[in-house]
């Protein structure tokens, strides 16, 4: 299992996966359907974000109360 620190655009997610792959299918189904509601409410199309999700490595306890402050 391993702690890790998201960041897409502002928003920062800590987060814990079981294996490999896990995090890049979440954030797919997360960003996914946050796009599908972008466009319903604002009826647009295409990207709402450019660039991709960032994902860095927590060490420990005391390095994600530092990270996320």
């Amino acid at each position: 299992m391993q702690r890790l620190l998201v960041r897409w655009q502002k928003p920062i997610l800590l987060t814990r996966t079981h294996g490999d792959g896990d995090l890049s299918r979440w954030m797919q189904r997360r960003l996914t359907s946050h796009v599908r509601r972008n466009h319903r409410h604002y009826r647009g199309s295409g990207h709402v974000s450019p660039g991709r999700f960032k994902a860095f490595r927590i060490q420990n306890d005391l390095h994600s109360l530092t990270v996320l402050r």
